[in-house]
Order: C-alpha cells, then sequence, then structure tokens
C-alpha cells in the first residue's frame, strides 16, 4: 500500500527549566489512502489525516510514538539510504512533492480581516 507522510523535524522544546533537549522532535502527518486500495490516487480531508511524533536520537535513528494509531509508543525508525526504515521491514521512500495529492483544505487558521483595526483611530 502505498500511502503519504509528510515528516518534519523541529527543534525540541523547552522544558520547564528553561532549558532545551538536545534531541530534536520529529513529527509525521499520514495518510494510508482509501480502504482496500493499493495506491493513493485521490486527496485526503484533513479529518483523514493521523499524526505521530518522537524524538531524533542521532543522525539516523529516531523513535516515534505510534500509540495514537494503536502501535507501539517507542518504534524505531533508521534514516538509510534516503529512506525511513522500521524493523518491521517497512520503509518510506521520499518522492517528489505530487501537490496535486495534497489535502484540498489545508487551511487551519483564518487569513483574518483585510485591514486591522485599531482602538485609537479616528
Amino acid at each position: 500500500m502505498t500511502g503519504l507522510r509528510q515528516v518534519k523535524v523541529v527543534g525540541a522544546p523547552l522544558g520547564g527549566n528553561g532549558i532545551r533537549s538536545s534531541f530534536p522532535v520529529i513529527e509525521v502527518v499520514g495518510w494510508d489512502g482509501p480502504k482496500g486500495a493499493k495506491a493513493c490516487t485521490t486527496r485526503p480531508n484533513l479529518a483523514d489525516l493521523w499524526q505521530v511524533k518522537g524524538k531524533i536520537t542521532s543522525t539516523s535513528t529516531a523513535v516515534l510514538d505510534f500509540s495514537l494509531k494503536g502501535g507501539p509508543d517507542s518504534l524505531l525508525a533508521t534514516y538509510d539510504g534516503g529512506k525511513i526504515v522500521f524493523p518491521d521491514g517497512n520503509t518510506w521512500k521520499k518522492i517528489a512533492e505530487q501537490k496535486e495529492r495534497r489535502p484540498k483544505d489545508t487551511s487551519t487558521l483564518s487569513d483574518g480581516p483585510s485591514f486591522r483595526e485599531r482602538d485609537d483611530d479616528e
């Protein structure tokens, strides 16, 4: 089955003591496609997307929490030869961006008003 995945590495959050962890955060947003399909040929709706997070533990490894998808809470992922490889043999290979496969509605915030009023405007 072919699915859509967006993998993003972001800086570690600040701890309560104001110090950042030395391990950046990895965020994965994905869609597994229509049930029974061998490939994703349609665009997903935002409600159909899932998200997992984890920590980068070295230049080539990360630990991901798939518990919200019914999987393990600490799954090792290895970056090898341009692919993310999992212990069960599953691999995610990077492909060129295909905008037509993105969700139709990617808005999460409004654009706001076209002008801004201020209280002190007369």
